[in-house]
Formats: structure tokens, sequence, C-alpha cells
């Protein structure tokens, strides 16, 4: 079988529409989104919860969508940072003492703790399996991991430059930043097969790149 095979056997199992991955990353919908993306990809949860009832099994994990590249099947995780960074204070750069910034590095470190990238992945990759039929996905077709995230990776120069005077001339931290790495810490110490860390208004591009 092939990467598209696969896809198609579960979109069938799902008897519901895909949609773009905008709609599957709650605090963006109903809004607008001047990049919002266009790709068609199937809510894996959805799936999975289908899947768990008819086998009567307890619930299980899964990544929140599956997409299709050319050759690629692509399990894909959402990962939002910027509801999490205003509820905390942390989405503009502040002086913080060094106190607040333990306390804003905990809360950050608590967050990132309870990431379960390689059991959603594995347990995406046995409900595939058991819905198209075909065995040994990852060592039979290509396969990759993209986990997405809302908070900007770009690095735009112009932009850096203001927070590195911001950073010299106070004691305030860019929390993206700090997001952005401990989330790709964790993605390449739980993953081991291709993967991409990418902006979810590059998810089109990314995938049909791949």
């Amino acid at each position: 079988m092939t990467a598209k095979d696969i896809y198609n056997a579960v979109l069938n199992f799902s008897e519901v529409n895909p949609q773009c991955i905008c709609f599957l990353h709650h605090p963006c919908q109903g809004g607008f989104c001047a990049d919002q993306q266009k790709l068609p990809v199937i809510d894996l949860d959805a799936v999975k919860t289908k899947w768990n009832k008819q086998k009567g099994m307890p619930s299980s994990a899964s990544v929140d969508a599956l997409a299709c590249a050319t050759q690629h099947l692509c399990f894909v995780e959402l990962k939002g940072w910027t509801e999490f960074l205003k509820h905390h204070g942390l989405d503009k750069p502040e002086e913080m003492t060094d106190k607040e910034k333990e306390k804003a590095n905990k809360a950050i470190d608590k967050q990132v703790g309870k990431y379960k990238l390689q059991k959603k992945l594995l347990d995406s990759v046995m409900i595939c399996e058991d819905i198209s039929g075909q065995k040994d996905i990852l060592n039979s077709i290509s396969v990759a991991f993209l986990l997405v995230t809302d908070i900007s990776l770009e690095d735009d120069p112009l932009q850096h430059l203001q927070q590195q005077l911001m950073m010299l001339a106070s004691t305030s931290t860019d929390w993206k930043k700090v997001c952005a790495e401990q989330m790709k810490k964790v993605l390449e110490h739980q993953i081991d097969i291709q993967s991409l860390f990418i902006e979810c208004k590059s998810f089109d591009d990314s995938v049909r790149n791949l």
C-alpha cells in the first residue's frame, strides 16, 4: 500500500470530511487568520474515538491529525502556546525578578512534561494499521511526524534586533523562544523517525515539500 492508500482507508473509516489544520486547533475555531491553511487533514482524534468504540477497547492515545504528502504519510500533533503564554502573562517581554522567571520556567517545563509524542505516534500507527490492513507502517512506507505550533519560529532580522536591544536594556525574556526550544528538545528525544517542527502558518507548504 502507498501512503495515499492508507490515508484513504482511514478517511473512509472516519466517514467525516477532512478539514484544514486550523479547525483542529481550538483557539483558532471561529476566529480569523490571515494565514489560514487549506490542505485537508483527517481528525485522528475522532477516528481514535470511533475505533476504540468499535473494538471495545479503553481509550488510546493519538496525534491530532493525519495528512498525506506526495510520498509520506504524516502524523500531525498540534501544540498551542499563545493562549498559555497569555494566561501566564508571558506574551510580552517584561522585566521579571529571578523568582518570577523561575516560576515561569517551571510552568513551561510542567506543560512540556505532559507531551507524550512517542506514545501518540505509536498508538496512531497501530490504529492506521488495523484500519488499512497494512502491517509495519513505519518500515513499509515513508512516514513523517509533524509537530505544529502557533508561536513564531522565524528569525525576523528586525524583530531579532529589537529583542536583543530589549534584552540588553532589561532582564526581559523571550518566552516564545524558551517554549520553542523546549518543544524541540522533546521532539528530538521522543521521535526517531523523520520529523519537522513547524509553525502552523507554514503547514501546507511543509507537507507539500516533503
